[in-house]
């Protein structure tokens, strides 16, 4: 069990650290907020919204190892005894809620404190198939092979933010609505990843009497990674409000974010669990062995790619480490991933309205 416990204790300090800093500015925004409140009678109100944002990127370079996945699994075909297959769609479409209290010193004008929820998910199968048999100087032999992965990212996201508010009214009925603003995005990333590899290899010797083997062994890998992150991020939007009565209106808005989340740290827990079953056609199976390992490891989330001999290609890894890979001839582009949330979205929103004396 390999564990570097040096990691934990820091990612800990940093995470406290920058709560106690959001928990200040809260309390100095709630404070400003009921000194004016109680003052003036500033009018109040609550706003509610929901919709889906288009990630161009993909989620940056997780779309770039969905990509070259695709890619590479399905041309292992073209070598011979070799079929692959991989699906794994692209993440398009990211949805998001938000909640945030806004207060009205002015009839053009709002500040607003909030919170949101932000959730993308991304997941996907491949492997390969292999298989080749012939005969040697006393014996035919058969083998297969075959590897089937499955993996699932999920990146939430929890932004605490402060927008600007700028409100133009159309009559009585509608005001156009303009904001901008900066949030603090909390961000934790799971990655989940089962690998299992079947070997078959079976050995029929030409000699009378000489007895058939074979050799059955599996491996069930399961990882599972866990991330943090915490970041600045940007963001605004254009709005218009539909008034259904003094307290109540309906909007629809055009949002846009501008957030890349990178340098994640975190931890991985690998277990590994194999058996390995010996035929003999005079004695049937003799023998069954099975083990599982644990093994936990504190790391950084890599970036890579690696060559592949057989195809002269390379395809993409990104992965939980302790070390930085090196490149070389037959690895490139080691570099720490980046989790791009820049999107633009549409979101419907539902804001109420209130006054304190």
């Amino acid at each position: 069990m390999k564990i570097n416990k040096s990691q934990k204790p820091r990612l800990e300090g940093r995470r406290i650290l920058t709560i106690a800093v959001l928990v200040a500015v809260l309390a100095a925004f709630s404070a400003t907020l009921s000194a004016q409140t109680r003052a003036e009678g500033n009018l109040i109100s609550i706003k509610f919204g929901g919709g889906y944002d288009w990630v161009p990127s993909g989620i940056g370079d997780l779309e770039q190892l969905r990509s070259s996945l695709s890619s590479y699994y399905p041309s292992l075909g073209g070598l011979g005894g070799y079929t692959g297959t991989c699906s794994w769609a692209k993440t398009g479409r990211v949805p998001g809620y938000d909640f945030e209290i806004l207060l009205h010193p002015l009839p053009a004008l709002a500040i607003s404190f909030g919170i949101s929820y932000i959730a993308a998910n991304s997941s996907g199968t491949y492997g390969y198939t292999y298989h080749e048999e012939g005969t040697q100087a006393t014996q035919q032999y058969i083998f297969d092979q075959s590897v089937t992965t499955a993996r699932s990212y999920k990146l939430t996201v929890i932004p605490i933010k402060l927008s600007l508010y700028g409100i133009l009214p159309l009559g009585r009925t509608f005001d156009l609505y303009a904001y901008a603003g900066a949030g603090f995005y909390f961000g934790n990333l799971s990655h989940s990843m089962t690998e299992q590899t079947s070997v078959i290899q079976q050995f029929n010797p030409f000699a009378a009497g000489t007895p058939a083997t074979q050799n059955n062994s599996t491996v069930n890998d399961q990882i599972q990674e866990d991330f943090t992150k915490e970041i600045l991020g940007i963001h605004g939007g254009l709005g218009l409000d539909v008034k259904l009565g003094r307290w109540l209106s309906l909007g629809l808005e055009c949002y846009g974010r501008s957030l890349s989340m990178a340098d994640w740290e975190g931890h991985r827990v690998d277990t590994i669990s194999t058996r390995q079953r010996l035929y003999k056609s005079d004695l049937g199976w003799y023998s069954d062995e099975t083990s599982t390992n644990t093994y936990q490891t504190y790391g950084s989330q890599y970036y890579y790619e690696t060559l592949d001999p057989k195809l002269n290609k390379f395809f993409a890894h990104i992965e939980l480490l302790d070390f930085s890979p090196e490149a070389g001839d037959v690895v490139r582009n080691v570099r720490r991933p980046s989790f791009n949330l820049s999107s633009y979205g549409i979101r419907l929103t539902l804001q109420i309205y209130f006054t304190i004396d």
